[in-house]
């Protein structure tokens, strides 16, 4: 995963035309889901999970969506780690950006998450709260 720093309108959409390409390629993988689960109803997709670090599957399906829609976002749940789309992400991110050692300190403004659950399971000083 790439991060970028967009501090203006101008610089978001000149990364957008300089990775063009790039997200034309995601658009049309993302289309290709969503057709194949028009013909087929819900499958498992093959591809890489982050916070395990090796292949896995991941559910293809239209809940939080709609029947003609894939939530990306919420959906593409990792059958070895029960996580969606977006924790996968904000792990990926946490890790690319803090680089935290397993005794590090970590504070999460929840608990009663997947997210909160996986950071417990990985690290050994977390605490959470809930409001």
């Amino acid at each position: 995963m790439q991060v970028n720093k967009v501090r203006s309108l101008n610089d978001y959409h000149d990364l957008v035309n300089r990775y063009s390409d790039e997200l034309l390629k995601l658009r049309l993988y993302e289309q290709k889901l969503t057709d194949r689960f028009l013909q087929t109803g819900a499958f498992d997709a093959d591809g890489f999970s982050w916070p395990i670090q090796q292949q896995s599957t991941f559910l293809v399906d239209d809940l939080y969506g709609s029947a003609k829609e894939i939530n990306f976002r919420e959906r593409l749940v990792c059958v070895k780690t029960k996580l969606n789309n977006r924790i996968r992400a904000a792990i990926h991110l946490f890790s690319l950006l803090f680089k935290p050692n397993k005794d590090d300190a970590i504070y999460i403004t929840e608990q009663f998450s997947p997210l909160y659950d996986w950071l417990d399971k990985n690290y050994a000083d977390v605490i959470g709260s809930e409001y």
